[in-house]
């Protein structure tokens, strides 16, 4: 059996996988500076991500300790944000929720990104269903480490490069098929009257589905920071928090960090409660 990677090791990957996602490249100098590495050290974790995780949208530049991200797209933008810490702070919220031997269906999007990471840090014992193409190709490529005897499949479908996702009728099928307990998706915002948004059509046609689950026992998390809370209309529209039966309002979990301007965001807040438990953490 493969040796388990140490909490330790494991956080520094994440944190330098988090400055390749910032700077769009990173070597062995620079990871060991920022990192308070050694120079061996550093070339060794970047090493075990390049032999481990082989996406396309990463490149190691041959003979060389340095990794590039191939093209800037949208989903990598998202991912190097100021509001990076915010997102991982949604994603321990979430991992609250998961339980063991839950089947988790994950969806797109960068806070599914530190969930994914996140489930990684928890040696979550759960199976997960993902059309989020670098959730997967994380889960999968640290399968030495505590996660190595959990099941991680990927939907499959038509991908998406610049948002890194999976979608159309393969991936929907996936989805429905499987046995799930818990759904978990992340949103890029939410209006002051509880109208779920994605950008994406695309993304959003897999997300109303997600959102459909928590009939019975399953559960749904949506799972956003707080800079996307009581934004304006134009998006793709999700779900209405205000169409959820009464019955069902303990099935719906609204995962978030507290606002920063609190008094701004307090009678939304109020008005989510009303159909979802809202977890709101500082």
């Amino acid at each position: 059996m493969p040796r388990s990677i140490s909490p330790e090791k494991r956080n520094t990957y994440m944190a330098l996988l988090e400055k390749l996602w910032q700077k769009g490249e990173i070597d062995a100098d620079v990871a060991a500076r920022e990192l308070g590495l050694s120079i061996v050290e550093a070339r060794r974790c970047i090493d075990l991500l390049a032999s481990k995780l082989q996406w396309r949208w990463i490149e190691r530049i041959p003979g060389t300790s340095r990794l590039i991200l191939r093209g800037r797209s949208t989903f990598f933008r998202a991912l190097g944000t100021r509001s990076t810490e915010k997102r991982k702070i949604a994603a321990r919220v979430v991992g609250n929720y998961v339980r063991p031997g839950d089947t988790l269906a994950l969806g797109s999007g960068s806070t599914a990104a530190f969930i994914a990471m996140e489930l990684v840090r928890q040696s979550a014992d759960v199976h997960i269903l993902t059309n989020n193409a670098f959730a997967f190709s994380y889960l999968h490529g640290m399968s030495d480490s505590p996660l190595e005897h959990n099941r991680i499949e990927c939907t499959g479908g038509r991908y998406h490069l610049d948002r890194n996702f999976f979608y159309g009728p393969s991936a929907l099928a996936a989805f429905r098929k499987r046995a799930v307990t818990t759904a978990i998706v992340s949103l890029n915002g939410i209006t002051a009257e509880g109208e779920l948004l994605l950008a994406s059509a695309l993304e959003a046609e897999i997300d109303r589905e997600l959102m459909r689950l928590a009939d019975g026992k399953r559960r749904v998390v949506v799972a956003m920071d707080s800079a996307k809370i009581k934004v304006p209309r134009g998006l793709e529209v999700v779900h209405v928090l205000g169409d959820i039966p009464a019955r069902d309002k303990g099935r719906y979990v609204l995962a978030t960090t507290k606002p920063d301007d609190a008094s701004a965001e307090a009678e939304a807040l109020d008005y989510y409660r009303r159909h979802v438990i809202v977890d709101c953490v500082t």
